[in-house]
């Protein structure tokens, strides 16, 4: 529910102790209440899973690329090239993204 719609905690306090004291038909808005919720969880789920997947395609692209201008570069085996790259890396065990960058950068001036 947007938050334009949504009933405040004491609103909702109001209704469990309504159903509590008189047993009415109070109980039926709030099982509504949690069937909705529930059913936003799963959409923000799936919403999650989407821009994962979205952002792990993009990564693949970009290293699909990375590929092609090394082996242009090197005028060899592209494929080669990275798996030593990346045997390295693992065989270093970086903690983050900024740490590898600079080992990569300090190799590629090295030569």
């Amino acid at each position: 529910m947007s938050n334009q719609h949504r009933a405040t905690p004491e609103q909702w306090e109001h209704q469990d102790h309504w159903t509590r004291e008189h047993r009415s038909t109070a109980s039926c808005i709030l099982e509504l209440r949690a069937r909705i919720e529930a059913l936003e969880a799963a959409q923000q789920d799936k919403l999650d899973r989407l821009i994962a997947q979205d952002r792990a395609a993009s990564a693949e692209a970009r290293l699909g690329g990375l590929m092609e201008r090394v082996e242009t570069r090197a005028g060899g085996d592209g494929r080669a090239a990275i798996r030593e790259v990346a045997k390295s890396a693992k065989d270093l065990r970086f903690t983050t993204a900024k740490a590898l960058i600079g080992w990569l950068e300090r190799e590629a001036d090295r030569g």
